[in-house]
């Protein structure tokens, strides 16, 4: 009993320092946001706020993504306009929304594959594959993965 309420307290610990943490990282990204003059700096700023609010406070985040993807388009960023979509459809993907997410990760996808980035295209090729898994196609899920 009492190695049990040592664990659950340990990892009430831990989980919330990472929280806090975070959230002083939140808020932080957000100040600097506010003070970027730079268009572009602004949009990998909201992409990495969305990010970072995924499971914090997803509509926030599906609002600084898609904030970013209006500055990137805009300002004719596709690099930007990816990692905006991208961070959409991560929210999208986590909150159990698949289809929505997917749509959103093809758009992403094709812009990582025009800028050649391997990285992302590899990362986002592998969450489809991820949702066709949870959508009960494991065909296409391995086809993607």
């Amino acid at each position: 009993m009492r190695k049990t309420l040592f664990l659950i307290s340990l990892n009430f610990f831990i989980y919330s320092s990472v929280i806090i943490s975070q959230t002083g990282e939140i808020d932080s990204l957000k100040q600097v946001l506010k003070q970027e003059k730079d268009e572009k700096t602004q949009v990998d700023i909201l992409t990495d706020l969305a990010t970072k609010l995924r499971g914090v406070d997803n509509e926030e985040g599906i609002r600084y993504a898609e904030n970013a993807v209006q500055k990137a388009e805009s300002n004719n960023y596709e690099y930007g306009l990816a990692e905006g979509y991208r961070s959409k459809a991560d929210i999208l993907y986590h909150q159990g929304k698949y289809k929505d997410a997917k749509g959103i990760y093809l758009k992403a996808l094709s812009l990582f594959e025009k800028l050649d980035n391997k990285k992302r295209v590899s990362r986002v090729l592998n969450d489809i594959g991820v949702i066709h898994r949870y959508l009960g196609d494991p065909e296409k899920a391995l086809e993607y993965c």
